[in-house]
């Protein structure tokens, strides 16, 4: 039965590390199949095709010479393809130059138009066909499906601004010099929206180029907190409902009426929730004094049936095992009790990421931070390392290490609990009899490598997430030692008081 527990606490641990990291890539992964350098480039194509068909007139070439106009369209292919244009008024002055050389190769005469005024109807004619474009690149950035409602309604406020803002450029000039990748949380991340250079531009590049930022941090972020109703999907939401709204609605709560410090509200919000898990973690604590009652009758039981391996002997044994089991009170069930906390630190979890949201801008949904003061140490935990300045970038950086540190630290302490309680379980236990009773040693290792793998997991989420998540993981390792430290301590009388319960 021991071997059997210990499968199923092993294959428990192995699920929820996997339900963790699906839930990192799903959190962060959503990346766009649409990039900010395809509409660049579909942008610039509009307007070298605006170029290309504006410089043919400027060669009058009689329609009945097809060679000349073959070299005509040729010239202007490789004036385009192999000209940058990154001033506009100097590649159009030496397209003018060339085009005159080849007319005088040619034999044909020049538009009898001002210079000046024709380098400025091409200079329109980019523009319009760069506005044009932009505005269909915008409508086509990101698919409306792959979107919830909230983010649907947001983007779509976004684009009536920034297709205002693209009515009044004046220039679209930055052919081919800005470039943006993808957004995920372990690659590029995506950038704020400096809005004073945005209301400054004039620019259709870069009008479109914050446009896709704005629109990444939309289809990105996530749903503002709210309680939803029975006739808005009320049973599609329950974990919300009982979990992470109330938590969110605490935290705020709590923040406001403290002076609208954010950072004490999620102190003692954090505490709050965490204590809410302490009955879990003593009965957590009491299956593992209980185990180590159990070692030597178990050990005894090992040495009955050591050289008995026939079917009825085993038999007995697994039903004398049970007996055990039930003597101490000891199932299945309490082994996943641990798992019983993963909702409640979920609740909190997703309070704090979706409270920086919940600003009033979703259709039906209220204004929960106006009024907050997010800074602590100058570190604003409503931004993530790319929010900011340097400072912001540095402090969550210290964060991240600073989990992991402590998550590292917490872990080490209850190891060497484990450990110790082992060491007591076995000390009356004959020392060739020790193994046979260790049979929790691969869970325990499995459980070791597991921990490993979150923390680092958990370092990653801190880099690229808000800081007050990190802020928040931070207090919780903290609070975990503390909680070890006091169970440690409780661990000796407890023991006796369960060693004289089952000694009856």
């Amino acid at each position: 039965m021991i071997t059997k527990t210990s499968k199923i606490i092993r294959y428990a641990m192995i699920t929820i590390v996997l339900g963790f990291f699906a839930f990192f890539l799903v959190s962060c992964g959503k990346k766009e199949t649409i990039t900010y350098k395809d509409l660049e480039t579909e942008i610039q194509n509009a307007q070298l095709e605006k170029t290309r068909n504006a410089l043919r007139t400027y060669l009058l070439v009689p329609e009945e010479n097809a060679d000349a106009q073959t070299s005509v369209y040729a010239k202007i292919t490789s004036i385009l393809t192999n000209e940058a244009i990154t001033n506009t008024d100097e590649f159009l002055d030496n397209a003018l130059n060339q085009l005159e050389a080849l007319a005088q190769e040619l034999g044909v005469s020049v538009r009898g138009v001002d210079r000046e005024a024709f380098k400025d109807e091409i200079k329109n004619a980019q523009l319009q066909g760069a506005k044009l474009s932009a505005i269909d690149q915008i409508d086509r950035y990101i698919e409306a499906d792959s979107l919830e409602d909230y983010q649907n309604e947001l983007i779509e406020k976004a684009k009536v601004k920034y297709l205002a803002k693209l009515d009044t450029a004046t220039q679209a000039a930055k052919l081919g010099l800005v470039r943006r990748t993808g957004s995920s949380c372990t690659g590029a991340t995506v950038q704020s929206v400096n809005e004073a250079e945005f209301e400054a531009t004039q620019d259709v590049y870069e009008i479109v180029y914050f446009y896709t930022i704005q629109a990444d941090r939309y289809r990105l972020q996530p749903a503002p907190i709210q309680f939803y109703g029975f006739g808005n999907g009320f049973w599609g939401h329950l974990f919300n409902n009982f979990f992470t709204f109330p938590v969110g609605w605490v935290l705020k709560t709590l923040s406001k009426l403290l002076g609208g410090y954010y950072v004490i509200g999620l102190i003692l919000t954090t505490l709050l929730v965490r204590t809410l898990g302490w009955p879990i973690y003593a009965r957590t604590n009491d299956m593992s004094l209980k185990m180590q009652l159990m070692q030597p009758e178990l050990a005894k039981l090992e040495a009955k049936y050591e050289r008995r391996t026939d079917p009825e002997s085993q038999k007995a044994k697994q039903m004398e095992m049970a007996a055990i089991y039930r003597k101490y009170k000891v199932g299945i069930g309490g082994c996943l009790l641990p798992f019983l906390q993963f909702p409640i630190f979920m609740s909190i979890f997703r309070a704090i990421s979706r409270l920086p949201y919940t600003n009033g801008e979703v259709s039906g949904t209220a204004n929960w931070i106006e009024g907050l003061n997010t800074k602590v140490f100058g570190i604003d935990l409503f931004k993530d390392r790319t929010q900011g300045d340097s400072w912001q970038m540095w402090g969550v950086i210290i964060l991240a290490v600073l989990v992991v540190g402590t998550q590292l630290l917490s872990q080490f302490i209850l190891q060497r609990k484990q450990k110790k309680l082992q060491e007591e379980s076995q000390a009356n236990i004959p020392a060739y009899r020790r193994q046979a009773v260790a049979q929790e040693s691969e869970t325990q290792k499995t459980m070791k490598y597991t921990m490993y793998f979150m923390t680092i997991m958990m370092g990653m989420f801190v880099l690229s997430s808000a800081a007050g998540l990190g802020f928040y993981w931070l207090i919780g390792n903290i609070y975990t030692m503390f909680q070890s430290y006091i169970g440690q301590k409780q661990s000796a009388e407890r023991l006796e008081r369960l060693r004289n319960k089952h000694a009856k």
